[in-house]
């Protein structure tokens, strides 16, 4: 999705007339920054593995994240890195 999200900001940055590749390699950044959070949240792997859990296996209950608990998770994640 970096990509993608990369090329889309390049064809909206070019319709501008002062654009500079500086801009480009911010919006580069950006795009990428912002498409690697869900990975990097543990939205990809982690957190859909701790909904798995089988309390008679596992001995631990599964682990189910309210919406707005997903969004403090997905902030305090990217605060602290």
């Amino acid at each position: 999705m970096t990509m993608q999200a990369a090329l889309i900001g390049f064809l909206v940055g070019k319709s501008f007339a002062n654009f500079t590749p500086q801009e480009n390699v911010i919006i580069q950044t950006v795009s990428v920054a912002t498409g690697q959070l869900p990975l990097v949240a543990g939205y990809i792997g982690v957190v859909p593995a701790l909904t798995l859990l089988v309390p008679e296996i596992d001995g631990q209950s599964p682990l189910r994240l309210t919406w707005v608990q997903g969004v403090l998770w997905s902030f305090s994640v990217a605060f602290f890195g």
